[in-house]
């Protein structure tokens, strides 16, 4: 014997919910994308900041990796090597510790 399936509008109302707070989470993550490959000049208009880059602009990448040296992502990856030598659990798995 097999079910009929039909629309509850319980099951409609969670669908729409689950949809909506999907969107929550993806408008941010999609932002965070179109800013991070815009220019910077373009941000100086704001009609324009939601709309997708017509040529994709790496440069932010490359200034954020090599940009100054006390600051950035290089900064953190630096840092973070030269402290991980001297972590307490780092010992049997670092030879510069051992010696």
């Amino acid at each position: 014997m097999t079910r009929r399936r039909y629309f509850d509008p319980t099951r409609i109302g969670i669908y729409l919910l689950l949809i909506l707070f999907a969107l929550l989470f993806l408008i941010p993550m999609y932002v965070l994308l179109v800013s991070s490959l815009n220019p910077l000049s373009r941000f100086q208009d704001q009609s324009k900041l939601w709309r997708w880059p017509s040529a994709l602009y790496w440069e932010s990448f490359v200034s954020a990796w090599s940009g100054i040296p006390e600051k950035g992502l290089r900064a953190c990856l630096e840092t973070y090597l030269s402290v991980w030598p001297d972590h307490p659990g780092c010992a049997r798995f670092c030879p510069a510790r051992l010696s």
